[in-house]
């Protein structure tokens, strides 16, 4: 599997829907791409719309827990994913038709461990991405150095369990 995209949730009705809408339009092989929504203890009809999104599109999961915070429900996510890219989606955001295919043919082609694509006109952010990277790599180095192949990881927040172990390329 190519991709895993987690999306943790909570009480998330009102977005949920477009989030999920524009994940199927994404022009990749549903087989080469799971979602997998974390539902983080919502009260709201959060899993219902999962569960019933999923009847149709047998790539998306739900995973539910008691709440424990966004990044909580993210690591959650990470540890059951099967893809050998991570892509990080908010429940109340949504992605624009054809930008994981974009971003995916981009990483393979290059051989990328880590894309990130919001900083287009801002190179000032991306150097600050690049440093943040570099240091989080060596404050984990522990981490990194026991891991043959890394989980590869596109956004915020990298799980210590899943540093990246090389770095060749960031395109900004």
């Amino acid at each position: 599997m190519r991709l895993s995209v987690i999306i943790p949730a909570y009480n998330a009705e009102q977005h949920l829907m477009d989030c999920l809408i524009s994940l199927t339009k994404q022009k990749i092989a549903v087989e080469d791409f799971e979602i997998i929504v974390v539902d983080d203890g919502s009260t709201d009809t959060t899993a219902k719309i999962v569960t019933n999104f999923a009847k149709y599109h047998k790539n998306i999961r739900l995973e539910s827990q008691k709440n424990m915070g966004n990044g909580a429900a993210r690591n959650t996510g990470v540890q059951i994913s099967k893809g050998y890219y991570i892509y990080f989606l908010d429940a109340d955001d949504y992605l624009a038709e054809d930008t994981l295919k974009n971003v995916i043919e981009v990483a393979e082609k290059n051989d990328l461990d880590i894309a990130r694509g919001l900083y287009k006109n801002q190179p000032e952010k991306c150097e600050q991405f690049v440093r943040s990277i570099h240091k989080l790599r060596e404050s984990h180095k522990k981490y990194s150095d026991k891991r043959e192949k890394s989980k590869i990881v596109f956004l915020d927040i990298v799980p210590d369990k899943h540093i990246v172990n090389r770095h060749k390329n960031i395109t900004c």
